[in-house]
């Protein structure tokens, strides 16, 4: 609905009165959190789904076409949209269950009762927040008995610069040469105390700048000058 432009206001308007009424409804709290995110109240969106999760770790998304052929458990953390892979935005008109399992960050991963599934993903996103998640679901995972979608030891290799200095010079593939930078050095470049072309080798204005962690063109700007 987000995506195709329906207004979600009055639905988040609506929504919020019935969670006033039913202050015990963690399905409820969690779907609130993602009218929320979907509107742009990022904070408000992060604190019902606190709540949520003080409820329960587990959320079902029954699929659109029943009976379903299969079901899905998929491994996400607390966040906002980009924080885990939208898989349930690609298979909203199909036949397959999908069991959202929330994995907290500090705890030992799937310490919770796993509920039953044919497959399993993890659709957690690369980024510094999920680095000790990440890397304790491999041992988790390494001799699981159900077939397992995108190893977690292999997340990482998708953050911006190391993909960028991964897959430079393959015959067919172009990809920008992605760097990271500290603010104070470009706050050096700006205040012209620095040269982008010395500190940075190759590269030229103008320049793309994000924040590391960002996604959707969040802070996103292009940099024609110093």
């Amino acid at each position: 609905m987000s995506v195709a432009g329906t207004d979600l206001v009055p639905i988040g308007k609506s929504m919020l009165a019935q969670a006033e009424a039913a202050t015990e409804d963690a399905n409820l709290l969690m779907n609130l959190a993602t009218v929320m995110f979907c509107i742009g109240q990022r904070e408000i969106g992060l604190a019902l789904q606190e709540q949520a999760l003080a409820m329960q770790r587990v959320f079902h998304l029954r699929a659109a076409q029943q009976p379903a052929k299969l079901r899905l458990l998929m491994l996400v953390v607390p966040g906002d949209l980009a924080t885990n892979i939208p898989l349930d935005c690609l298979l909203e008109n199909m036949d397959i269950d999908i069991d959202f399992y929330y994995v907290t960050a500090g705890e030992q991963p799937l310490s919770v009762e796993v509920p039953e599934h044919d497959v399993l993903i993890v659709a957690i996103s690369e980024f510094d927040g999920t680095h000790a998640t990440l890397e304790a679901l491999v041992a988790v995972l390494a001799a699981w008995p159900k077939p397992v979608i995108n190893r977690p030891q292999y997340i990482p290799n998708t953050r911006r610069n190391t993909a960028s200095q991964r897959l430079q010079n393959i015959p067919g593939l172009y990809i920008p040469t992605t760097l990271q930078a500290s603010r104070s050095e470009l706050l050096a470049i700006a205040r012209e105390e620095l040269k982008l072309a010395v500190n940075f080798p190759d590269c030229e204005f103008p320049v793309i700048v994000r924040p590391v962690g960002s996604h959707a063109g969040v802070n996103l700007e292009k940099i024609e000058h110093a």
